[in-house]
């Protein structure tokens, strides 16, 4: 229950309707009567839903609200549940209207009308119920639960970010094994070099036995030879008697 002292109004919210809830109610002031309300609870396949929405932050949100034949020429709102209370955002009698960021449309033949929100914000996100304005009772006819969240583009750009930051992650790290790996095999190919080079040497002083004091000098060769990483180079001497 709901009252608004600023109209002298008290209001009885009631949800999850069943038909026995059909009958006649009283209000009453202290011990003083002032009003009766006779209203009955059918069933529509229309109404008595509960549906979820997403929309975007600065996007457009359309909550569609479907109504019985018997209301086509009643006013239609929209309320959203504050505090536990409703407040009527927007109503509208047969013609568009619009209300700052919110607009309703009927659609009188296929007995529908819509509400658009404009720019949508974090503070839309929230419960509405599509209602039909009567002198008495409203009939709340579907229930909506708008969620809000970031905008498509924003999230799409942000995920691609990500998906760039993970590649150049394992770019980098694929980069880093490849040069581990190539510095690996020049350290054991360098390694294989110094062998040979000492092997040639050991050669050259056994055969040194066998010539008394003999005497080396080294060619010097004039050709520029390119040093390749798979190649072994010695240097060649020739042997001059004394």
């Amino acid at each position: 229950m709901i009252e608004d002292k600023s109209l002298g109004l008290i209001s009885v919210f009631i949800r999850n309707l069943t038909v026995t809830d059909s009958g006649t109610y009283r209000c009453r002031a202290g011990s003083q009567p002032v009003q009766e309300v006779n209203f009955n609870v059918k069933q529509e396949p229309c109404c008595g839903r509960s549906e979820d929405q997403t929309a975007y932050l600065g996007g457009t949100a359309v909550i569609h609200c479907k109504y019985p034949e018997e209301y086509k020429d009643h006013g239609k709102q929209l309320f959203k549940v504050q505090n536990g209370s409703l407040e009527c955002i927007i109503t509208a009698f047969g013609s568009p209207f619009t209300n700052g960021r919110f607009s309703l449309n009927v659609n009188e033949q296929e007995h529908v009308f819509s509400v658009t929100i404009a720019d949508v914000e974090r503070s839309d996100a929230g419960v509405y119920f599509c209602g039909i304005h009567t002198n008495i009772y409203t009939p709340l006819l579907t229930e909506i639960q708008l969620h809000v969240s970031e905008n498509q583009e924003q999230t799409d750009a942000s995920g691609q970010s990500d998906l760039y930051i993970i590649s150049t992650v394992c770019s980098c790290v694929i980069l880093l094994l490849a040069v581990g790996l190539s510095l690996s095999l020049f350290k054991c190919r360098c390694k294989k070099t110094e062998g040979s080079v000492s092997s040639d040497q050991r050669d050259t002083r056994d055969g040194d036995e066998e010539v008394n004091s003999p005497y080396y000098e080294a060619i010097q060769d004039s050709a520029q030879v390119s040093i390749g990483l798979n190649t072994v180079y010695a240097t060649p001497f020739t042997h001059k008697p004394l």
